[in-house]
């Protein structure tokens, strides 16, 4: 949901959590699915979207601006165009984690564990969605109440 209409989705996420050995997995598998949905140039894709206009292109470049980036990065001003992009070890202290994106940027914040999440969460404003994945149901339980 991250890329769909590329980011500019009340629902898509602002960020990912996880530790850094999740990040290394899901770095490398989203690899693989980005390509799937959008071809391996998502520019030349019909299924993904545009930024909105060119002022809010501007911001969501802004945003990059230092970004350890994974994945993507690529942009066509002109086009409003900003593809699929995933950025590594981000910090709170990061542009990108500033503020709502809504846009096709996907920031991984790593922590040392579930509790640390929580904590992360709850130190900022409610969020309007939150999506658990876990093999773990007691994590995923503790992480709805708490949060």
């Amino acid at each position: 949901g991250k890329f769909c209409n590329a980011g500019q989705t009340c629902i898509a996420p602002d960020y990912v959590m996880c530790t850094p050995e999740v990040q290394e997995a899901l770095i490398s598998k989203m690899k693989q699915v980005i390509p799937e949905f959008y071809t391996a140039d998502p520019k030349t894709s019909d299924s993904y979207g545009r930024i909105i206009n060119g002022r809010h292109f501007q911001r969501v470049r802004k945003l990059l601006e230092g970004a350890n980036i994974a994945i993507g990065g690529e942009m066509d001003e002109k086009d409003n165009f900003i593809a699929p992009t995933v950025v590594r070890d981000c910090k709170i202290s990061d542009p990108i984690m500033q503020d709502e994106i809504f846009g096709p940027l996907l920031p991984i914040v790593t922590v040392t564990d579930y509790k640390e999440a929580i904590d992360f969460i709850n130190d900022r404003e409610k969020p309007l969605a939150m999506y658990v994945f876990s093999n773990n149901s007691e994590v995923v339980r503790t992480m709805k109440e708490s949060t």
